[in-house]
């Protein structure tokens, strides 16, 4: 199992891979494989990287169009789909109406990473997302 984390930077506006991180402090590799250390109250969230089963990699906060439906439906829809850690794990939620829904279990047939929260979140605003199931 690989862990990964990257970490998106208010004031620079760049995603960054991260080397290390404590409390207080991330440290980002910069250019020409040097290290940069930060206070991490310059960054949002860590972002840990979740590699499922179907072949892509997915950090927290990243946004992937998905051909999904609740476990239970036939319906399937395209949807935008974003992944979120906590201290009780991963969970995948589905933008629907404009707010974020969670479901106890989703069924997916395709799964495509279109961007993050923090870079794009024009794509919230996509016609497709407003459907009903």
């Amino acid at each position: 199992m690989e862990i990964k984390f990257r970490a998106f930077h208010k004031t620079r506006e760049k995603m960054y891979d991260v080397f290390s991180f404590c409390e207080n402090y991330v440290k980002i590799k910069g250019h020409n494989e040097t290290f940069e250390k930060l206070p991490r109250n310059e960054f949002e969230d860590l972002m840990q990287l979740w590699n499922p089963s179907i072949g892509l990699e997915f950090f927290s906060g990243d946004l992937f169009l998905a051909e999904c439906s609740p476990s239970g439906s036939n319906k399937k829809k395209e949807r935008i789909c974003k992944v979120s850690f906590s201290g009780k794990g991963m969970s995948i939620s589905v933008w629907y109406k404009g707010e974020w829904w969670a479901y106890g279990s989703m069924n997916f047939t395709t799964a495509k990473i279109i961007g993050n929260i923090y870079q794009n979140s024009n794509l919230l605003s996509q016609s497709f997302s407003k459907a009903e199931w």
